[in-house]
């Protein structure tokens, strides 16, 4: 049930201090050195999304979810602005997929996003 977030078609292709952007409908960054990773985050709705909708964001691994990364947020009426966040370490092997998702958890309406933020830093083997 979650949309993957991470959408910049101008990379495509670039290898990003240790991973490799991969574009297109379902852009990725694929991991290119294993070892345990800190990963922040953060997403911006904006008056676009959902009145009195939760929306979920949590990081994946090869599209699949990692709970200790999940956060959620209510927008409670139209026009609401807000943010979300969290961080977390995720484990990651060469050729791992990692990519930012969400899921509206009350109804099919759409989130409404300012801006998305993914950061991973390797912090050891």
């Amino acid at each position: 049930p979650y949309t993957t977030l991470f959408r910049s078609s101008s990379q495509s292709g670039q290898t990003l201090k240790g991973f490799k952007y991969v574009g297109g409908s379902q852009p990725n960054l694929v991991a290119q050195i294993a070892g345990k990773y800190k990963v922040d985050y953060s997403v911006s709705f904006d008056s676009r999304s959902g009145n009195n909708d939760v929306f979920k964001t949590i990081v994946a691994i090869n599209n699949i979810p990692q709970n200790q990364t999940e956060t959620h947020r209510k927008i409670s009426t139209a026009g609401n602005i807000g943010n979300t966040g969290n961080s977390g370490f995720i484990d990651l092997l060469v050729g791992d997929i990692v990519n930012l998702q969400i899921y509206n958890v009350d109804s099919s309406a759409n989130a409404g996003l300012y801006s998305v933020n993914l950061n991973l830093l390797r912090i050891g083997s």
